[in-house]
């Protein structure tokens, strides 16, 4: 064997043991990727089924919640907005019988009431002087919200003729 054939068995070996490094690299490699693989496969289906756990709780955690506050507010349950309902009625039925006993009562000393205000208005000489007095004191309540306005109006009046009188001796 020549020098050249050596050295051309020497590079072919060379190369083999190349490929055959490389080919080993692959299957470690490959095994490697298989259980990082499987690794991650199963840190995905511990953290799925740690989620769906989680997803429980908050499930019935918020229909504990739901549950509650319906309860408390009284929704959803018509035994309780029947009972609700009852006792509304019983009270609007209560107040009614109050409200028509104050009208009776009102229309029961209304009528002699207001033939009294019908004479005091008009007073003649021989009505006494409490009528009269109860009159007045009508007429005075009357009068006085007109007059509040009336003032108002006169003052207003006043200002806008002081107001012409000095802008006409200013104006020689």
């Amino acid at each position: 064997m020549s020098t050249k054939d050596t050295f051309e068995d020497m590079a072919r070996n060379a190369w083999l043991a190349g490929l055959g490094s490389i080919e080993s690299s692959l299957k470690v490699l490959g095994k490697s990727i298989d259980a990082a693989q499987e690794k991650s496969n199963r840190l995905y289906n511990e953290l799925l089924k740690r989620g769906e756990e989680m997803q429980g709780n908050i499930t019935d955690t918020k229909n504990d919640i739901e549950k509650r506050s319906k309860k408390f507010f009284g929704i959803g349950s018509t035994e309780l907005q029947e009972k609700k309902l009852a006792e509304l009625n019983a009270t609007v039925d209560h107040l009614t019988t109050v409200v028509v006993k104050l009208i009776e009562k009102r229309d029961a000393t209304s009528p002699s009431v207001k033939p009294v205000q019908q004479k005091a208005v008009k007073a003649t000489p021989k009505t006494t002087s409490k009528t009269k007095a109860t009159a007045a004191t009508k007429k005075a309540t009357i009068k006085a919200k007109p007059k509040a306005a009336a003032v108002k109006k006169t003052a207003a009046k006043k200002s806008v003729k002081s107001a012409t009188k000095v802008s006409s001796k200013k104006a020689p």
